[in-house]
């Protein structure tokens, strides 16, 4: 690749507003520079990603550096990190206050919103790409993923889908592209022949470059489009913390073996479980705070959420079936949710029922409170609730259970004491 591809990129990268360099430490400066080097020498859409790492430094050095935050928002946005471009350009208002290019600013936010939406409705797992002014690079495609399958590799350069042009194409008009790839019916009506030869639906004509020869892949308008939406670290609490759904996150890299094979996994498990359960995954080598946050030592690593909680989390490959169980065994059917106003400090709550356990076969259910036993109340003893109920007497019990507001009674039939899960759930206080 040539210099001049990114030469109108250098200029606008480093035309910002007010200096306030002065009040930033040496070091601070020196991160800020080097960034700037290494994009004016740039070979690879990979030293994007490499000048992106010394801005960061610089705004951790100095945090209300302007010039710095505008500037990584514009990297960011190149290599496809729209969450991270859009709140650093927020941070950039919010520092210079009312600055002369606010409206353009606030016209790109807006584009970068726009262009997270229909990431997120298409998917692209598996796939990292930069749109740069000579088409549009596969800077990562995972081995394993659907589009790896299809025939396409990292480094491949794509120039055009079905005859329309990738040059000099924005990131945000690509993926348009991808959801709407034909304007020539009659282009339209020769694939679908070829799509009934082949058995191939949806087919498209991906014309790349690799190794400097050009050739045309066709495959399905499929493999582009995943159930698994790859995230930033910086959307994680949007996409996860928030999210009403169970969802799975997979901690993963493109040199993991394992991960390589966990891929179709986590594919299968999206789709099966479509509108029930979310499969996000993270690429630790570009979200590096929040692999530390969650200390992931190794990868894959597949941590389990609902409601805002960490329930589980397992390490290594998994076949369909291991996440499967992972989700039986947390209890992530249609029928579990948590009724939050419901629940008070000092109750006890039922999070799971085990299935075929004393609780279950009387009734308790997720989401029930556990008001009395017996006619006592036991409210204020969560501590001492697994000694309470080892201690109760085999056979019929009665436990008083406070569901969807209503007070209702129920006979629990326990096995002899010390009987291990004797009573079958999880509560929570």
């Amino acid at each position: 690749m040539k210099k001049y591809v990114f030469f109108v990129l250098i200029l606008f990268i480093f035309y910002v507003g007010p200096s306030s360099a002065e009040a930033n430490s040496n070091e601070a400066r020196e991160h800020f520079i080097k960034g700037k080097k290494i994009l004016e020498s740039a070979l690879s859409p990979l030293d994007f990603v490499n000048a992106e790492m010394e801005f960061e430094k610089a705004i951790e050095l100095a945090p209300d550096w302007a010039e710095a935050y505008y500037n990584l928002a514009l990297i960011s946005a190149e290599i496809g990190k729209q969450v991270k471009a859009i709140r650093s350009f927020e941070r950039y208002l919010e520092i210079t206050k009312n600055p002369a290019d606010k409206s353009e600013v606030l016209l790109e936010i807006s584009k970068l919103k726009k262009i997270r939406e229909t990431k997120r409705r298409i998917g692209l797992s598996g796939i990292s790409i930069v749109a740069l002014q000579d088409g549009v690079y596969l800077m990562n495609v995972l081995p394993g993923s659907k589009i790896e399958k299809a025939g396409f590799k990292t480094g491949d350069k794509i120039i055009e889908v079905n005859k329309r042009s990738t040059i000099g194409i924005k990131l945000e008009d690509f993926y348009k592209l991808i959801e709407t790839p034909f304007e020539d019916p009659g282009l339209q009506a020769r694939f679908s022949i070829y799509a009934k030869r082949t058995g191939i639906e949806n087919i498209v004509g991906i014309t790349i470059i690799r190794g400097g020869k050009q050739q045309v892949i066709p495959t399905s308008l499929d493999v582009f489009k995943s159930n698994v939406y790859e995230i930033e670290e910086d959307e994680f609490e949007d996409e996860v913390i928030r999210n009403s759904m169970p969802t799975f996150v997979v901690f993963w890299a493109d040199w993991c073996t394992y991960c390589i094979k966990f891929t179709s996994v986590m594919e299968q498990i999206a789709e099966k479980y479509k509108g029930k359960v979310t499969v996000v995954s993270i690429n630790i080598q570009n979200n590096k705070k929040i692999s530390e946050k969650f200390k992931i030592q190794a990868i894959p690593t597949t941590i389990l959420f609902k409601d805002s909680r960490q329930l589980n989390s397992v390490t290594g490959y998994k076949n369909e079936s291991d996440i499967e169980k992972l989700l039986t065994s947390q209890n992530v059917k249609e029928d579990f949710k948590l009724k939050a106003s419901d629940y008070k400090g000092d109750d006890i709550y039922v999070v799971y029922v085990i299935p075929n356990s004393s609780a279950y076969k009387s009734g308790i259910k997720p989401g029930d409170i556990i008001k009395k036993i017996n006619g006592i109340d036991i409210s204020k003893n969560a501590r001492e609730f697994i000694t309470l109920i080892n201690d109760l007497p085999e056979g019929e019990n009665i436990f008083t259970i406070l569901r969807d507001g209503v007070e209702i009674n129920l006979s629990v039939t326990l096995p002899p004491k010390g009987t291990k899960g004797r009573l079958g759930l999880q509560i929570r206080q």
